[in-house]
C-alpha cells in the first residue's frame, strides 16, 4: 500500500492542524461574551453605547481590510467584486436608519393630534419627510 493511498483515507481535523484556531475561536468568543455583558443596552452599563457602536464599525472595516488582504495578498487576485457586498450592505443599513428615525419623528409630530394616526399616514408621513425634498411623496418598492 503506497503513501498516497493511506493519506487519502484519513483527514485530520482542522483544529488539530491548526490549533491556533481554536485558541482564536475562544478568545473571539469571550471578548464577545465581555462586551454584551459590559454594555449598557444589556449588562452592567460600564461600556458606553458610543463606544460599542465605534467598536462595531470598526471590527466591520477590520474584515473588510482582512478579506482584501486574503484574497489581494494570499490569492494575488486584485478583486474588488466582493466589496460591493460590503457596500450594499453598509447602503441597506443606512436606509433602515433613516426610515427608523424618520419614523420616530413623524409619529412623535403625529401624536399630538387629537386623532391617533393611521398606519398610511404614517408611511405617507416619513415619505413626504425623506423624498419630499426630490418631489417625491412615495416610499419605493425596496424600502
Amino acid at each position: 500500500m503506497s503513501d498516497v493511498a493511506v493519506h487519502q483515507g484519513a483527514r485530520t481535523p482542522l483544529v488539530v492542524r491548526y490549533p491556533s484556531l481554536l485558541v482564536f475561536l475562544a478568545v473571539l468568543a469571550l471578548f464577545t461574551i465581555s462586551i454584551t455583558i459590559l454594555a449598557e443596552g444589556f449588562g452592567m452599563g460600564v461600556i458606553s453605547t458610543s463606544f460599542v457602536k465605534t467598536l462595531g464599525k470598526t471590527l466591520c472595516l477590520c474584515l473588510v481590510a482582512v478579506a482584501m488582504d486574503l484574497v489581494w495578498g494570499y490569492c494575488g487576485i486584485l478583486s474588488l467584486g466582493h466589496m460591493a457586498f460590503f457596500g450594499l450592505g453598509g447602503y441597506a443599513i443606512g436606509m433602515w436608519l433613516m426610515y427608523e428615525r424618520t419614523r420616530l419623528i413623524v409619529v412623535e409630530n403625529l401624536s399630538l393630534n387629537a386623532l391617533p394616526p393611521t398606519d398610511q399616514e404614517i408611511v405617507d408621513g416619513i415619505a413626504t419627510q425623506i423624498f419630499g425634498v426630490v418631489g417625491g411623496s412615495e416610499l419605493p418598492v425596496i424600502w
